[in-house]
């Protein structure tokens, strides 16, 4: 039994083919040197050749004037083609974009996820071997497990409002009663830490347009001048007064200040230097008052950090 070989002829396949070309990128530039080229060869052709070849001026005329209606078919054909193809490969590097982002925010979420379970599951078996084990030095290990837990949970959150904050436009802005918002956050704080001595004066008239995110930013500046606090009366105080149209939002507090090295990564925005900061929280302030059109800022102070939010007034 004989058998038969059968050699298939390859299918030309239409799409892989145009994939494979390599496209010439449509720069303003490039653009612009096609249609001078084109324009004065057309030039070159109607003022010169035509009129070196052409005795009848009648004719010379209607050749003119046909010569020009091919012309402004043929720019028009240009530049439908020109745009359909830039508008094509803006359309493919904007999907390509959508879909890396999509997937970038996947993994960041189920990532943070998983951290923040394990974190969860460490600092539990942390507590309970504080309450197994008798009051030695090796308690003071496990305290700092326990501090190292707290503070990656607190990179995931911040990072998680970073990501939710990175969203531009003036859509996202909400109007905001600053009085409102300050009073909940502080009585939040207070009833999380009464030992912390927090005094507000902000007006109950002034009201601010800024990202929905601006309550976190608030908490964290408030939560970061206790919590740093070298003394055992942390005193905060936030106070607020407008300046032109903007609201300017003081927190100040009597701790040790915010350290070089945030103030390092802040300005670098992280990209020209390995050092990172200690957290992300003054990068998550920074993230929510850039989206909110405002500006994060630091003045000296006698007492302690001193953290000014800058912030649009509502014109409504």
């Amino acid at each position: 039994m004989s058998t038969q070989s059968t050699h298939q002829q390859p299918r030309f396949d239409r799409e892989h083919w145009l994939t494979t070309i390599p496209e010439w990128e449509l720069t303003p530039l490039r653009i612009s040197l096609v249609y001078l080229v084109l324009g004065t060869a057309a030039l070159f052709f109607s003022d010169v050749l035509l009129v070196y070849w052409i005795d009848s001026a009648v004719l010379l005329a209607q050749l003119q004037a046909a010569k020009g209606g091919l012309e402004v078919l043929l720019t028009a054909g240009l530049i439908y083609v020109l745009t359909k193809r830039s508008r094509r490969s803006l359309q493919r590097k904007n999907a390509s974009l959508r879909e890396l982002k999509g997937e970038l925010t996947v993994l960041h979420r189920v990532f943070r996820h998983n951290l923040r379970n394990s974190m969860n599951i460490v600092e539990g078996s942390a507590e309970n071997l504080v309450r197994e084990i008798p009051d030695t030095g090796e308690n003071e290990n496990i305290n700092r497990i326990l501090r190292q837990t707290d503070r990656v949970v607190r990179l995931c959150e911040h990072a998680s409002t970073i990501e939710d904050s990175t969203i531009v436009g003036d859509q996202n802005h909400v109007a905001i009663d600053l009085s409102d918002l300050v009073a909940s956050t502080v009585t939040e704080i207070r009833d999380q830490h009464p030992h912390v001595d927090i005094t507000t004066d902000v007006p109950e008239d002034v009201t601010v347009q800024a990202h929905p995110q601006l309550e976190t930013a608030l908490r964290e500046a408030i939560s970061n001048a206790h919590q740093h606090a070298d003394t055992d009366s942390p005193q905060v105080e936030v106070v607020a007064d407008r300046d032109r149209e903007d609201v300017v939002l003081h927190v100040v507090d009597n701790g040790p200040g915010i350290p070089d090295i945030e103030y390092e990564a802040l300005e670098t925005d992280g990209k020209a230097s390995l050092t990172h900061g200690a957290g992300l929280g003054i990068w998550m302030m920074n993230w929510v008052l850039r989206q909110s059109g405002g500006a994060l800022r630091f003045r000296p102070s006698s007492s302690g950090g001193h953290v000014v939010f800058v912030l649009q007034a509502n014109s409504s």
